[in-house]
């Protein structure tokens, strides 16, 4: 037991000492621009740039939906349809509907 209070004691003390250690070299750096604000960087990547909700796209169209929640209980469609609308209600004006494809 002694020996893991002497690893705790000695983990909490380095983790006080980097960030007091990383605080001062802040401030420092602040002082040394003339600024007293923290500084940031700006990305101008577009792969980490959240632009809002996003849409969701059901795996069904509205007619299967439609047929799946009016089958039985013990067939699949009937619960993937009802997850269907769980996420409808969830997320309003986000979800749509997979687009209707037809075989010529």
């Amino acid at each position: 037991m002694a020996e893991i209070d002497s690893y705790v004691e000695k983990v909490e003390g380095s983790t006080e000492r980097t960030v007091s250690d990383n605080q001062n070299q802040q401030a420092h750096t602040n002082q040394s621009q003339g600024q007293n604000k923290p500084s940031f960087v700006v990305s101008s990547g577009s792969a980490n740039q959240n632009t809002g909700p996003r849409k969701i796209v059901l795996p069904v169209n509205e007619q299967q939906m439609r047929e799946g929640l009016r089958s039985k209980p013990s067939v699949g469609i009937k619960w993937l349809a009802e997850w269907c609308l769980m996420m409808i209600k969830k997320y309003p004006g986000r979800v749509f509907y997979t687009p209707v494809t037809t075989y010529d």
